[in-house]
């Protein structure tokens, strides 16, 4: 739990859910090497995260982070106001769906508020709506048999068998405790800038979600699992009725598994360009570099660090580096090179940054990507347009 807290903050309802379940029914535990076991555990998986803290200044630790999310953007430029319509439109109809398995998905471009309207536009919205409400209905339902189930568990009678009673109170509170995390994960993405900004890249941050899938679907397995010839036609009816949306979820996950398998040659042919990047930077001795936010950090990880890279905006400005030693090393080399995406904004206007400057530089094209190498840059100050 505390290695899941270091790598998503989203995981916090999860572990403060986890921690009460403990308190609730374990607390005769208290009195053993439990909760020391417990704490130490959680300690080691959150240990990188406090080394961080330790060393980071007051702007630059966890807490100045999470709270900059919510009035940042995805690259971390400050932002004003972002109606609540479009937060809640880009979780709920982008999110959520593409969170949860939700196949096809479409992009958020073609829903309302986020592009133009298209022929798409219509199905887009319908489907991926249909299954985020079909997701929050499940929810609620789960959420509210558990709760009765756990009200009348509080009143059966004291004569019941005690270790039945105490095994099923825990089941329907664990239970509970799953779909509140849910719930609270899913308000504070809402209320952060990037569901209305990024919905579609910034969904991967409900990755949690997932873990609560058998709590959302216990009702409707309960109902086909106590399904038998002897039932009444209500029941029967009852569980074809859950039966056939269980199969309709699955088919729509084993579509997104064969879909997924379907981009596998295609995402072997962005790896090899990659390392076929990475290769013609060696071999300039490019291992300082500048370039956008989504190839920076992928090529510094690919090339083992070999080749470092410090982001920078659409017109050549320091943009949003996560490792800012990266950013401190590059811009002290003179001879560090600018990478980008064939056609892309920053490759249009470093050209036109360089004539401005009366600045000169090389210019190579590896497999869709342009490599400017300037000449002369000792006079630069890097960052004036």
């Amino acid at each position: 739990m505390g290695f899941s807290i270091w790598t998503d903050l989203l995981v916090i309802p999860f572990a403060l859910t986890s921690g009460l379940l403990l308190v609730a029914f374990c607390w005769r535990e208290w009195r053993t090497w439990a909760p020391l076991c417990v704490i130490v555990c959680f300690l080691l998986g959150v240990l990188p995260l406090l080394i961080y803290n330790f060393t980071a200044s007051s702007y630059q630790n966890s807490l100045s982070y999470f709270l900059r999310i919510y009035h940042s953007d995805v690259a971390g430029n400050a932002v004003n106001y972002i109606p609540v319509v479009q937060k809640a439109v880009g979780t709920l109809l982008v999110s959520i769906p593409n969170a949860t398995g939700a196949n096809p998905i479409c992009l958020d471009r073609h829903l309302p508020l986020f592009g133009l309207f298209s022929h798409t536009s219509l199905d887009c919205t319908l489907f991926q709506g249909s299954w985020t409400a079909g997701y929050l209905l499940l929810l609620i339902i789960a959420a509210f048999q558990n709760i009765r189930a756990i009200w009348r568990l509080r009143h059966k009678a004291q004569d019941s068998a005690a270790a039945v009673k105490r095994q099923s109170s825990i089941r329907y509170f664990a239970r509970l405790m799953l779909l509140a995390s849910a719930c609270l994960t899913i308000l504070l993405f809402t209320y952060s800038p990037v569901s209305a900004l990024d919905p579609w890249s910034s969904s991967r941050y409900l990755f949690c979600l997932l873990v609560t899938t058998p709590a959302i679907i216990a009702p409707l397995w309960e109902h086909v699992s106590a399904f038998n010839a002897t039932s009444s036609w209500k029941a029967k009816l009852l569980a074809a009725l859950n039966g056939t949306i269980l199969l309709y979820i699955a088919v729509i996950l084993l579509m997104g598994f064969a879909n997924t398998e379907k981009t596998v040659p295609s995402t072997q042919a962005v790896n090899r360009q990659q390392e076929a990047l990475i290769s013609g930077l060696l071999r300039l001795h490019a291992t300082h570099i500048y370039s956008e936010y989504w190839t920076c950090d992928r090529i510094s990880f690919q090339s083992n660090e070999r080749i470092i890279c410090a982001v920078v905006t659409n017109h050549i400005e320091q943009g949003y580096n996560r490792y800012l030693p990266y950013w401190s090393i590059i811009t002290k080399d003179p001879h560090a090179f600018y990478i980008f995406p064939l056609r892309s904004s920053p490759a249009f206007h470093f050209p036109r940054i360089m004539a401005f400057e009366h600045r000169h530089f090389r210019r190579y094209i590896f497999d869709g990507y342009v490599v400017f190498q300037p000449i002369h840059i000792s006079n630069f100050q890097f960052g004036k347009t």
